[in-house]
């Protein structure tokens, strides 16, 4: 199934700037809508947008990552509030899903976070016990 949006408000979608950057910005929203879980941008549910941006930058999935340094690596990025309400109207045909949908998925992730930082720590624990019995000997 393709994604599909819209704007319901056509005089927001003309006031939006039309640089690379700011289309940038609602394209990464617009497949934000599938991370999300919210099919659309309304002033009711800015709160909620930002909320679920944030769980998901904690859970190191954040909706896209910019640019840092001239080219040197990356770093999350999620929408500012500013970002949501100058895009007011934008709807997808992604599923809307609720508040105990997302907080499972958004556990899961850090479930499987959580799991590979203690598999890391474990790896690296022997490696250095390993490492300690061949220097004794």
């Amino acid at each position: 199934m393709s994604l599909n949006w819209d704007f319901t408000n056509e005089e927001v979608f003309n006031k939006l700037p039309k640089t690379d950057e700011e289309k940038h910005i609602t394209e990464l929203i617009i497949w934000g809508t599938m991370a999300t879980g919210l099919d659309k941008i309304t002033e009711k549910n800015i709160d909620t947008w930002l909320s679920r941006c944030y769980m998901l930058e904690k859970a190191d999935s954040p909706l896209g990552q910019t640019c840092i340094g001239g080219g040197k690596g990356f770093k999350p990025w999620s929408p500012t509030q500013k970002n949501l309400e100058d895009r007011i109207g934008l709807a997808t045909n992604a599923n809307q899903r609720t508040d105990a949908w997302f907080r499972r998925k958004i556990g899961g992730e850090i479930e499987k976070l959580s799991k590979a930082k203690v598999q890391r720590e474990r790896k690296a624990k022997e490696k250095k016990n390993k490492e300690e019995l061949t220097t004794c000997n």
